[in-house]
């Protein structure tokens, strides 16, 4: 990643493509490249999970460990990640849109 920055709702920068990576889906060599995406979300006594437009499993909440980690394999500019905190009987959702450069495979 490169010059990833959130402004508003909107995330950019670029994508570089990686290969070999098995953090992602190691069993899916499919997965094991491609331009990826990792971004932080932190919420004081929320718990938080992340969904996303597009790729294999779109909008199916996955939920964010200890480390708010979320990773995302990007397949196209305009996707987006939707963030779910919630606490007791509070929930707050929130849409990012990436406008995010993709890098092609050298």
């Amino acid at each position: 990643m490169e010059g990833i920055t959130v402004e508003g709702d909107t995330v950019t920068g670029m994508l570089n493509y990686v290969t070999g990576y098995t953090g992602f889906h190691g069993s899916d060599p499919e997965e094991q490249e491609g331009n990826y995406l990792a971004l932080l979300f932190r919420a004081d006594g929320y718990q938080l999970s992340a969904s996303h437009s597009g790729g294999k499993h779109p909008d199916s909440p996955v939920p964010l460990d200890g480390d708010g980690i979320y990773l995302l394999r990007v397949s196209e500019p305009g996707q987006t990640i939707t963030v779910h905190a919630s606490r007791d009987s509070s929930r707050q959702i929130r849409t990012l849109n990436l406008a995010v450069t993709l890098k092609e495979k050298e």
